[in-house]
């Protein structure tokens, strides 16, 4: 059996992007070098959110990385979606401290996938296991509360629990587009009476004189970006939300173009202005958001107690 060793890495940045290509899920339009270093170097996965990247590299005795593990020591909860709150304040009514913890998972992205990223072969589930192994010192040297992997696959799943760590389950709601082709198909699922509704909705949009432009990220153009920024800063103050800077907009527009965003945009008819803003994040196979009511899946997290 050959000899794998253990590096930390303080930025996704600082890891050749060829091991993030060869080792991620093709196309994935968040598991990649770009999402993260952009969203670590303008702060939203930063300290002062409350993240420090601790990417764990695995290496073989010639010094060749054959494993990747996105790991984060978090300093809140907010935006990993483990939703631990609860734990937290058990921590502290029992005179105990929570955070840091350790985190594997997409920051304020809520897409399961790989979190073990290792390439197929006869040694995958050996350096599986050293990432996990490597987690854990990790997290004993620190001497955090626990660490979580958000979301991971059914494989990563199987060797974080030989590995030692529980299984938290979750619920999160799919809308999936199932046998319909457009609008008109999905409408057509609805009773008679949604269904006239829903018509008599969308007529008096069409008569308002508003209109929908629907663009990728690289077709939208730089001067509009601002509009978009002010609006998403005065929701997002309102929600108390994340609020994404515009260098980082701009940066995941380039990176990503027409694979990643795919910005709606309506437009009052009468003056030209524009009224009404949102982003999204879509593509690469990860569907967050689709066509279908009551389609619920089972989520899994993973986590080890450790004080």
């Amino acid at each position: 059996m050959p000899t794998f060793t253990t590096t930390i890495h303080h930025s996704a940045d600082a890891i050749p992007r060829e091991v993030w290509a060869r080792l991620c899920p093709p196309n994935h339009p968040f598991l990649n070098a770009d999402f993260l270093t952009i969203l670590e170097r303008h702060g939203a996965a930063g300290r002062e959110c409350g993240w420090v990247a601790q990417h764990l590299l695995a290496s073989d005795e010639h010094g060749t990385v054959i494993g990747l593990l996105p790991l984060y020591m978090r300093f809140n909860s907010h935006g990993d979606f483990i939703h631990d709150w609860s734990w937290a304040a058990a921590y502290q009514q029992l005179g105990r401290v929570y955070y840091p913890k350790l985190l594997s998972g997409l920051p304020h992205t809520p897409a399961a996938g790989p979190r073990l990223l290792v390439a197929d072969g006869p040694h995958a589930q050996a350096i599986r296991q050293t990432l996990i192994d490597g987690a854990l010192a990790l997290a004993a040297e620190y001497g955090v509360s626990s660490w979580h992997v958000a979301f991971p696959d059914e494989n990563d799943q199987a060797a974080l629990h030989d590995g030692g760590l529980l299984t938290s389950h979750n619920v999160q709601f799919h809308w999936l587009a199932g046998d319909c082709g457009d609008f008109d198909d999905y409408l057509a699922t609805f009773t008679a009476e949604k269904r006239r509704k829903v018509k008599a909705e969308r007529r008096r949009v069409r008569e308002s004189g508003l209109t929908i432009e629907v663009r990728h990220g690289d077709e939208v153009d730089p001067a509009e970006w601002p509009a978009r920024r002010g609006r998403s800063r005065r929701v997002a103050r309102a929600a108390r939300a994340l609020r994404v800077d515009l260098r980082e907009i701009q940066q995941l527009r380039r990176a990503f173009g027409g694979v990643f965003f795919r910005s709606g945009t309506g437009i009052g008819a009468a003056d030209g202005r524009l009224h009404r803003a949102r982003w999204a994040r879509t593509g690469g196979g990860v569907a967050l958001f689709l066509q279908r009511r009551n389609a619920v899946r089972p989520l899994l997290g993973m986590q080890r107690q450790l004080s």
